[in-house]
């Protein structure tokens, strides 16, 4: 499965230097970081409290049964359920789910069956879900033809990200790369309506979770970071930003079908957040979640957020450090090295593997300029993007200004700099917890006024 996003249309950079002691990393990446104040607890909803107060996850979670019908029926649905503590037997079997049901359980939710006949105001070009059903025939052996496809645990389905269907030029030559490059994919694009319907579900398994994203004053990189644990928590697969162009070497077989995650290595050494493949319910997504609903809660200024600390690549790291606990024993450079398969929580797989994209200056450690310009070629982020195109028949520009001119997709830095400017949201309170208490004291008295009105 696979997820792309044009959230950060400009890739994110981190300061973030691995040059800190191991110890200390494991104490700063303890459980008990994730641990809420009774504060906390009276921020959070009521929604993950099942039967009797009491919270607790189905042994094998079944995909949601969902009203295919309409958006409204998607939008009343419940997803997950649970105990906020992971366990073995909470880790779906992916084998077990339906994956016709799955596929259009998808295309409604993406909004893909309501969007067939949408007119798009040139140059801009609508793009439809492309859907790529199970092989269903027999062997000679009378075995499912779909064997070889269910033992890949990561599914192969793409979700795209962006505010509108509509798409510029420039992300529709994108979208045809990778629809070369993976065959065998569905595509599923998710527009800003859809990342809604998924953020705004009951996740009973991330108590606090819908009240910490009231402090997301703004739609962009925060929203998409939240959406797309969410969904490769979920459903599972890949999620690429849609300014990554895939090269000759990123074909259908890249990804093994025996891992249950995999990245490609950021310029730190990090798990890439610009690319992540990850089978259903794994536990690093959880972790991760988990993780940015705490930092949520501890903003200290909503309007101008740390987006990379708070919901962005450092969230991510912290998953990964979690996730891969049972190697805490063995060092930092077992736990961030590539190109080997690494076994962390629940005994699930790992594989990050070391591309092009790593800076020169961070090239690991006794590898020559040579070696690394030899290292494989899987992804080019903004391809060709300072390439001179036409706008128009008389403006020529770049493809980067191009794709911004058309889609109104700003950086997020520049964005939320300019409404930082001018914004009056959340008034004096800028930490988290007195925005939302603010939220829940005027909703307090709009329901008291309400009810005054009713008795008169």
């Amino acid at each position: 499965m696979l997820t792309m996003s044009v959230k950060s249309y400009f890739s994110i950079g981190s300061s973030f230097m691995l040059g800190f002691v191991f110890c200390s990393l494991l104490q700063n990446t303890s459980k008990s970081q994730l641990n809420f104040t009774l504060d906390d607890f009276k921020l959070m909803d009521d929604a993950g409290a099942g039967a009797g107060g009491e919270q607790h996850l189905q042994s094998n979670p079944q995909p949601v049964d969902m009203d295919m019908t309409s958006t409204a029926g998607i939008a009343n649905a419940g997803i997950g359920g649970g105990d906020p503590t992971l366990k073995d037997n909470d880790i779906i079997n992916t084998k077990k789910m339906d994956k016709l049901a799955i596929l259009h359980e998808l295309d409604v939710l993406s909004g893909g069956h309501a969007a067939q006949n949408l007119d798009c105001p040139p140059p801009l070009t609508p793009y439809q879900n492309r859907i790529i059903r199970p092989n269903t025939n027999t062997t000679k052996n009378g075995d499912d033809g779909d064997d070889k496809e269910e033992e890949r645990q990561i599914p192969k389905i793409l979700h795209i990200s962006m505010k509108s269907r509509c798409m510029p030029r420039d992300l529709v030559r994108t979208m045809k790369r990778w629809e070369k490059q993976l065959p065998d994919h569905s595509i599923f694009f998710h527009d800003d309506d859809a990342v809604d319907r998924i953020l705004n579900h009951e996740w009973h398994e991330f108590p606090g979770l819908s009240k910490a994203l009231k402090c997301i004053l703004y739609r962009g990189a925060m929203t998409i970071d939240v959406w797309r644990i969410l969904i490769l928590w979920k459903y599972g697969g890949v999620y690429t930003d849609i300014d990554n162009w895939p090269d000759d070497l990123f074909t259908e077989s890249l990804i093994p079908g025996n891992i249950s995650a995999w990245f490609l290595t950021d310029p730190f050494f990090r798990p890439s957040q610009w690319f992540m493949a990850l089978e259903p319910r794994h536990p690093m997504m959880y972790e991760t979640m988990m993780k940015i609903i705490h930092n949520l809660f501890n903003m200290g200024n909503v309007r101008k957020p740390s987006v990379v600390s708070t919901t962005g690549p450092k969230a991510l790291e912290y998953g990964y450090q979690e996730f891969l606990s049972p190697m805490w024993n063995q060092g930092k450079e077992a736990i961030y090295q590539s190109d080997k398969v690494l076994i962390g929580k629940h005994g699930k797989t790992l594989f990050k593997a070391m591309g092009n994209n790593l800076s020169p200056k961070n090239r690991p450690r006794g590898m020559s300029m040579k070696e690394f310009k030899n290292l494989p070629h899987y992804i080019t982020i903004k391809k060709d993007y300072s390439e001179m195109v036409a706008y128009n028949e008389t403006l020529n520009v770049t493809r980067a200004e191009r794709l911004v001119m058309e889609s109104g997709v700003l950086h997020w830095q520049k964005d939320i700099f300019s409404k930082s400017k001018v914004s009056t949201i959340g008034g004096k309170f800028k930490r988290c917890r007195n925005y939302i208490k603010l939220l829940d004291e005027q909703e307090a008295e709009a329901k008291v006024k309400g009810a005054t009105k009713i008795n008169s």
